[in-house]
């Protein structure tokens, strides 16, 4: 099972990684500062505008540091990814620890009942394994 953890999204609503069960979560674990994260977003949002009908969601979990959070906000605006659900949990290594998050960018594919899936989807494998499970 996917280990739950509580956020505050960029909006500064609450939530919980558990309040998405019923839908197929991409849980993203990333940095604005980190240059493969950045050229995993095209990938990113190309599965997100295919998929998102079909109950799928990306939550991007930045480890960005508070007084980056200008700098955070700014990169979710020039690589267009606003539609996704955005938090910053820097410094709660408590969420990495569990996710077992050693470098970045880490990514979990995490299913509507709440197990993980598969791990490290990165470019083509995100699409190719979203087509897989909705059979596209």
């Amino acid at each position: 099972m996917a280990p739950d953890f509580s956020f505050s999204q960029i909006n500064g609503t609450k939530g919980q990684l558990k309040d998405y069960r019923g839908k197929y979560v991409l849980l993203d674990f990333w940095a604005s500062w980190c240059k493969p994260c950045r050229e995993e977003s095209p990938f990113l949002k190309a599965a997100y505008s295919k998929f998102k009908d079909n109950k799928f969601v990306i939550i991007q979990v930045s480890i960005d540091k508070p007084q980056d959070e200008a700098k955070w906000r700014k990169t979710i605006a020039d690589d267009n990814v606003g539609e996704f659900i955005h938090t910053n949990l820097y410094p709660d290594d408590v969420v990495y620890k569990k996710y077992n998050v050693v470098s970045l960018p880490t990514n979990y594919l995490i299913s509507p009942e709440g197990k993980i899936i598969t791990s490290n989807l990165r470019g083509e494998r995100l699409n190719a394994e979203l087509e897989r499970i909705f059979k596209r």
